[in-house]
């Protein structure tokens, strides 16, 4: 499989959003409790589903 640079930006770009909107305001919590809730995969799997 051949991605494009255009795609790769697209791609590292929306995980880059995804990372500061969903995981970095909570990082902080999940790393004292040396724990994160297993919800946040399935919000990732979804957002990974809508680059495909």
């Amino acid at each position: 499989m051949n991605i494009s640079s255009d795609e790769f930006n697209i791609f590292e770009d929306m995980t880059m959003r995804f990372l500061k909107q969903e995981v970095e305001p909570f990082f902080e919590e999940w790393e004292e409790q040396e724990n994160m809730p297993k919800s946040i995969w399935k919000t990732m799997g979804d957002a990974l589903v809508y680059l495909v």
